[in-house]
């Protein structure tokens, strides 16, 4: 079962659910995505692998609260895309590889629920410069090469941080855990300039997490 809705297309999927697979006609340009809810009482749970791959004309995306699943390269090198809006309550729990990666004009990234991030979710994605949420995984080289990345915040009491994830983010100046991480594993002080991070041995953060952000593990 198929459908198109304001430009968008979508087909039923095997929850009997709405998948959001790719604008109807590549040729309309929408600057604006307003992804909805549901559709004839059905909600409207995924974003389909490559579903808007390198479209050079949405700037602003909104996600509303019923997704859980943001498919791979779903928005990669989306140059123009600036705002990344998740509704309040939202029960997003994946972003698979490579979902916004390139993504050019991304400045901030908020996740207020527990939520995923695979291989190169949000990598070179070069003018991001807050990345703050619940983060459960952060997977290898999610945020790659994000040069311009300043604030790293983490809301949620664990996280298993993956190595490289924040590969190359040489312009860190402040990384915030707003909960204790379970049994003390984390020892983080907000660092300076010279953008050093401190963490315990043993810690989520794996050594090569923060390759290139000269990281010190105390033993």
């Amino acid at each position: 079962m198929t459908h198109t809705v304001d430009d968008l297309f979508f087909k039923v999927n095997n929850n009997d659910e709405w998948t959001l697979m790719r604008l109807a006609d590549k040729s309309i340009a929408k600057t604006d995505l307003n992804v909805p809810a549901q559709l004839w009482q059905k909600r409207v749970t995924n974003i389909a692998h490559n579903a808007f791959l390198r479209d050079n004309v949405v700037e602003k995306v909104q996600i509303p609260n019923t997704i859980v699943k943001i498919g791979g390269r779903a928005f990669y090198d989306c140059v123009r895309l600036q705002y990344l809006f998740f509704q309040r309550g939202t029960q997003l729990l994946e972003v698979r590889d490579s979902a916004f990666e390139w993504d050019g004009s991304l400045i901030t990234l908020s996740c207020l629920r527990p939520v995923s991030l695979g291989k190169l979710a949000f990598a070179n994605c070069k003018n991001l410069q807050l990345a703050e949420g619940y983060f459960t995984k952060i997977e290898e080289d999610a945020f790659a090469n994000c040069e311009n990345l300043k604030t790293v915040v983490f809301k949620s009491r664990g996280c298993d941080v993956h190595d490289n994830a924040f590969d190359a983010c040489t312009n860190i100046k402040t990384l915030r855990i707003e909960e204790d991480f379970n049994c003390s594993d984390i020892f983080v002080q907000k660092f300076m300039y010279d953008k050093h991070i401190q963490c315990k041995k043993n810690s989520c953060f794996t050594e090569l997490a923060f390759h290139g952000v000269d990281v010190e593990i105390i033993k």
